[in-house]
């Protein structure tokens, strides 16, 4: 009955004391996600604190600006891999999709911005990295709101069977 009850479930385990569990394996902590997010973390906090912004930026908008840019880039990735790395699934899909928002926003907003200041193939392969980064960022958004409604629907369709179980009816 289990087995039947976690796919009729959209693929969500049920708890040894019954309620729905979400798995975290479909969409998992990968390597290149986790080193990434680490990355730009632990390389925008020390930009950041030392006050430099690049040259990118800060042909583009005042120097108060482009501080904030990076800040907001930096705490962005923090704390979407603070949500990757979380124990809790809900709540780690939770801090992972304000991160992401955040990420998607800031580097989308950069290549719009950079598009037509890029002079040189090195700006142009920066701004590829960070579009990439954008739409990616974008695209886990998208799973992320996904993986919420299904949940949703999963406890939903859960508890509207679970009292027949407790009885003993299955049909």
């Amino acid at each position: 009955m289990d087995e039947l009850c976690c796919a009729e479930l959209g693929g969500f385990l049920i708890g040894p004391l019954g309620g729905v569990v979400p798995d975290r394996r479909r969409f998992g902590r990968t390597p290149d996600t986790i080193c990434l997010l680490a990355v730009l973390t632990l390389v925008g906090a020390g930009l950041t604190v030392a006050g430099e912004v690049p040259k990118s930026v800060a042909e583009l908008v005042p120097f108060p600006l482009g501080i904030l840019w990076s800040a907001t880039f930096t705490l962005a990735a923090g704390v979407s891999l603070a949500g990757v790395l979380w124990r809790d699934h809900l709540s780690g899909w939770a801090i992972e999709l304000s991160g992401r928002i955040a990420l998607a926003c800031t580097c989308l907003a950069y290549t719009v911005a950079m598009v037509g200041a890029a002079t040189v193939w090195g700006s142009a392969i920066v701004i590829g990295v960070i579009f990439a980064i954008g739409c990616s960022s974008l695209w886990r958004v998208i799973q992320l709101v996904v993986s919420f409604d299904q949940f949703k629907a999963t406890v939903l369709a859960y508890n509207a069977i679970s009292p027949r179980r407790r009885r003993g009816d299955d049909g």
